[in-house]
């Protein structure tokens, strides 16, 4: 405790550091229950969480909280975690140096921590106040400085800082395997759809086939129609033809028949002619002769 006190009068560690360096400025936030936050799961780095022997000062930490500890361990935890830092990254441009410090100073990543090294379940032990972790983090470490454990402070924000970069690079590969779980996905899902594109065009070269074969099939019986319909008219016409052949020979026939019986009764009225001729001339002959013989005889009765 009185080196602590010894830091902040003659080197201005914390308060006189944050005005300096704008690094260790930090935003902040509304108080949330953050107990539970699955991200604190992603690292398999073990945090071991520093063991305060005073159990008086772990009891009157946690069942008469005062704001006032957490400003000191804010600071305090701040000023470790920025020499961490440094120490692992010692070759970081300001800007990247930035960035990471800043993150790594957030109540919220401080939430993930205290829920990491198990501090919820030791706040559980001696009280059901429903606390915000990541202020009760900076709490304790308040309780850690001013009971002379600044040793175990700097290894204790130097595993954050460990856990944080480990977090990071399993973040990266779970990213790297999910992105590559999408990718064999899409791959999947592109062939799948080639592979149904296929389907589709053998489908629809099938339907095609089918379609043609149809049209064949139609346009045979629209020529067996038509040759059926040619037929029938042909047959019509011959039909017709011979019926009007049929009637011409008829009419030929009739008319022979007429030139005949006209033939046959002029031969049968010339013959009648000359058999009443021929029978005129008997009955004068006999007429004639009966005369002849009236002469004779009258000639002899004289």
């Amino acid at each position: 405790m009185f080196r602590l006190q010894q830091n902040l009068k003659n080197s201005n560690n914390f308060i006189t550091l944050q005005q300096q360096n704008p690094i260790l400025a930090r935003t902040v936030y509304s108080s949330l229950n953050l107990r539970f936050l699955p991200s604190a799961f992603y690292s398999t780095k073990k945090i071991n969480l520093p063991k305060i022997n005073d159990e008086k000062v772990v009891t009157t930490l946690f069942t008469k909280y005062d704001r006032l500890d957490s400003f000191i361990g804010d600071r305090a935890y701040n000023y470790y975690a920025t020499r961490a830092l440094k120490l692992k990254v010692p070759g970081a441009i300001r800007r990247d140096f930035m960035i990471i410090a800043n993150r790594i100073i957030r109540r919220e990543f401080l939430a993930e921590i205290a829920v990491k090294c198990e501090l919820d379940k030791l706040m559980l032990q001696h009280t059901k106040n429903n606390y915000h972790l990541g202020e009760m983090m900076e709490a304790y470490c308040s309780a850690m400085i001013f009971n002379g454990m600044e040793e175990e402070m700097k290894k204790f924000t130097s595993d954050i800082v460990d856990y944080y970069f480990e977090e990071k690079k399993e973040k990266k590969e779970k990213k790297k395997k999910a992105n590559k779980v999408v990718k064999e996905g899409q791959n999947k899902t592109i062939e799948e759809m080639k592979k149904n594109d296929d389907k589709k065009e053998e489908k629809k070269d099938k339907q095609k086939g089918m379609v043609e074969m149809k049209k064949k099939n139609d346009d045979k019986k629209d020529d067996k129609k038509d040759d059926k319909t040619t037929n029938e008219i042909t047959n019509k016409v011959v039909k017709e033809i011979n019926n009007e052949e049929k009637q011409q020979k008829g009419v030929e026939i009739n008319k022979n028949d007429k030139h005949k019986n006209i033939k046959e009764n002029k031969v049968s009225s010339e013959n009648s002619k000359k058999k009443k001729k021929k029978k005129k001339g008997t009955n004068d002959k006999t007429i004639k002769e009966e005369k002849e013989k009236e002469i004779i005889l009258s000639i002899k009765g004289q």
